[in-house]
C-alpha cells in the first residue's frame, strides 16, 4: 500500500515569519538545525525568506508581480523537496499569503535524505509525547488530583 494512503505523521507549515526558519509545526518555527535537511536545502531556504523580506512591502504585498511569481514558484519547489527529503510520512502546507489558498505537498516515495526523516520522525514522537502528557493531566483534573 502506497505510504500516502495513511494519514501523514505530522502536517508542517512551510512560510517565512521572522523565526530564522521557514518550517512551522504545532509548536512553533523548527530550527534548522534541529531536522538535518542537507546544507544546499537549507541555504536555498534561507535564500527564499530572505527574498521575501527584501520584495515585499512593509505591508507584506507585493510591489512587482514578477517577484509575487518568483516567491511562488521558489516556494513550490522547495517545498517538495523537503518532502522529498523527509519522504511520504510528512505532508507540508505552504503558506504563501493570509488570504490564498493552501498548497498541500507530500512525497510519494522515501526519503532521500535518512537523517532529516529521522529528525522529523522525533518531531512526531515530542508531538505525542506532549499529548500523552496533556492527556494524563486532564484525566487526573477530571478525577480531582
Amino acid at each position: 500500500m502506497d505510504q500516502r494512503d495513511q494519514p501523514p505523521a505530522m502536517v508542517l507549515r512551510i512560510f517565512p515569519d521572522y523565526a530564522d526558519t521557514v518550517i512551522w509545526n504545532d509548536f512553533g518555527p523548527v530550527p534548522y538545525e534541529d531536522i538535518n535537511l542537507s546544507a544546499q536545502l537549507q541555504h536555498e531556504l534561507e535564500a527564499w525568506e530572505r527574498f521575501y523580506y527584501e520584495k515585499a512591502t512593509p505591508y507584506f504585498e507585493w510591489a512587482v508581480a514578477s517577484d509575487r511569481e518568483r516567491f511562488t514558484e521558489d516556494g513550490r519547489r522547495l517545498t517538495e523537496s523537503i518532502a522529498k527529503e523527509v519522504g511520504s510520512e510528512f505532508e507540508f502546507e505552504l503558506r504563501l499569503s493570509d488570504r490564498g489558498p493552501k498548497n498541500m505537498v507530500r512525497s510519494d516515495s522515501a526519503p532521500t535524505n535518512p537523517e532529516a526523516a529521522r529528525a522529523f520522525h522525533e518531531l512526531v514522537r515530542e508531538k505525542r509525547e506532549w499529548e500523552d502528557r496533556m492527556g494524563r493531566i486532564e484525566q487526573e483534573t477530571k478525577a480531582g488530583h
